[in-house]
């Protein structure tokens, strides 16, 4: 049988300098935050204490031009080889990542 990914995350990486397109993705990713009502009604249903979106990220660059500056890098890691390298990379750079969330093991879950 042959198995596909259904809802697979793509992972982003790019340097940013210091300004404004890092200013504007901050405005932008709060924008989508606080119009993202499923996301909060998820985390709360579930007992999550952070926050978890439930947007699109297909439309990111319609919503926010901010995004379409973003460059996108394929990998042919698997998801769990990919996060672990984006964890190292974030710890490298001095900050940290709070939650890993498996949504495959939470689509797993649904009756």
């Amino acid at each position: 049988m042959t198995q596909i990914g259904l809802f697979t995350t793509h992972l982003q990486q790019t340097l940013l300098p210091s300004g404004t397109l890092l200013d504007e993705l901050a405005d932008a990713v709060w924008m989508i935050e606080d119009g993202d009502q499923a996301g909060h009604d998820w985390c709360e249903h579930e007992g999550y204490p952070g926050y978890t979106s439930y947007a699109s990220l297909d439309d990111l660059p319609d919503r926010a031009p901010a995004f379409a500056d973003l460059v996108t890098v394929e990998t042919s890691k698997s998801v769990g080889e990919a996060m672990d390298a984006l964890e190292a990379a974030v710890g490298g750079a001095g900050a940290t990542v709070f939650a890993r969330i498996d949504h495959q093991k939470g689509a797993r879950s649904v009756d």
